[in-house]
């Protein structure tokens, strides 16, 4: 079914009543049950749910120890490096363990603009996220982990942006590794790096279409997922309404790229939209191109524009990431720039997903493959521990 209808890109007095009337029958529609829509509104997506907070875990230097600090403060304080977000699946195995793998390596690289030993990335990585989530399960034998991965390398990367880049101190256990191979076995120079995850309880996936805010512009360099994004970001964090789960960048040509921690889709014309190029491709995005792929629902590799979504042209759209998995999205609110979201006055255009809707459809096959697509963790015969085994 096809977006809400208005005429007009403009606030003017017609669109204001207009937009009113589709909140108003929202709020109707949402307490009489025929979307099921929670009566609190959407959740924060971003934290743990509230009825389950418990304490997170970080592990570094070969130790791993309980913490009250979330994973933007754990990032935050360690400078600026490679970081990934990663998800356990039946709290033995690792989404998509491969491509988190490679990531490290490769931003780590990108970031301090020299080579890495890929093999001695992937191991203290391995190593370090074992010993989150052993840590982790201890306290929270039944509780599905999220699990931030930051590697950073041992001579701060100087950068603006307010965050510490003193040099770390060493550990007395510490995992820093010195490299003196790259991935193919060429001798460079030694490159000093460390590596910390942070584990969390992973938040519940919201059961009914969320609320998104177009805001900001598209990242310089999206392809590398540097931890000073998480900076950068604040300022439109502090603007975005409670009410969104997440707000979406849009590039010069007023298309839609990504969200600030998600992939961003929009179907046209039984078609998947999405950017091709210029963002962070996602383990989770690189899963549904794949469901596509399989199911033969044509993908088209470009960003969705603004003007095709005030022209009433999309289906719906969606979100992804980690922790998310794919994610319809009922909402799309436009706010003014530098302004927080006026649900009478900005433009607001929903959508609805009726049982067998091919937004419904995707969501539910790309859950379906979570399980195909992670490793196991499996015990260690020497140690006992738990310990990663790459897909082959």
């Amino acid at each position: 079914m096809r977006a809400s209808r208005c005429r007009h890109w403009f606030r003017v007095s017609s669109f204001v009543r207009s937009t009113h009337t589709r909140i108003r029958s929202a709020h109707d529609i949402r307490h009489s049950g025929v979307l099921g829509l929670r009566k609190s509104g959407v959740r924060d997506y971003s934290k743990p749910p509230q009825q389950h907070q418990q304490r997170y875990v970080v592990a570094e230097g070969g130790e791993a120890k309980f913490t009250e600090k979330d994973a933007k403060a754990f990032l935050q304080e360690r400078g600026r490096g490679a970081y990934t977000t990663a998800r356990t699946f039946k709290g033995v195995k690792v989404f998509d363990l491969q491509s988190h793998l490679n990531r490290t390596i490769e931003n780590l690289e990108a970031i301090a603009a020299t080579p890495y030993s890929r093999s001695e990335v992937v191991d203290a990585t391995k190593k370090t996220m074992t010993l989150a989530i052993n840590r982790f399960k201890q306290q929270n034998p039944s509780s599905e982990i999220r699990l931030t991965v930051i590697a950073t390398p041992d001579t701060p990367v100087p950068r603006d942006d307010g965050l510490d880049h003193t040099e770390h101190k060493p550990h007395p256990k510490d995992n820093s590794t010195s490299a003196t191979t790259d991935r193919d076995n060429r001798s460079v120079p030694a490159s000093v790096f460390r590596v910390a995850c942070h584990a969390a309880p992973l938040p519940e996936v919201p059961t009914t279409p969320v609320t998104v805010e177009i805001r900001g512009r598209a990242r310089e360099n999206a392809k590398v997922k540097d931890s000073k994004w998480v900076m950068e970001r604040k300022e439109i964090e502090a603007l975005v309404s409670k009410e969104a789960n997440e707000f979406l960048l849009v590039d010069q040509n007023a298309c839609i790229t990504e969200g600030s921690q998600t992939n961003f889709y929009a179907l046209i014309d039984g078609k998947v939209y999405t950017a091709g190029e210029g963002i962070l491709e996602g383990t989770v995005r690189r899963l549904l191109l794949h469901v596509c792929e399989r199911e033969g629902i044509p993908v088209v590799l470009q960003p969705p524009s603004i003007s095709s979504l005030m022209q009433h042209k999309w289906e719906g759209c969606a979100i992804s990431s980690t922790s998310r998995l794919l994610l319809p999205v009922g909402k799309v609110v436009l706010p003014q720039t530098g302004h927080r979201a006026d649900l009478e006055t900005d433009p607001v255009i929903q959508f609805e997903y009726p049982e067998g809707s091919l937004m419904r459809q995707l969501s539910a096959k790309v859950a379906e493959e979570i399980e195909a697509w992670s490793t196991e963790v499996l015990p260690d015969d020497d140690t006992g521990m738990v310990g990663t085994k790459l897909p082959s």
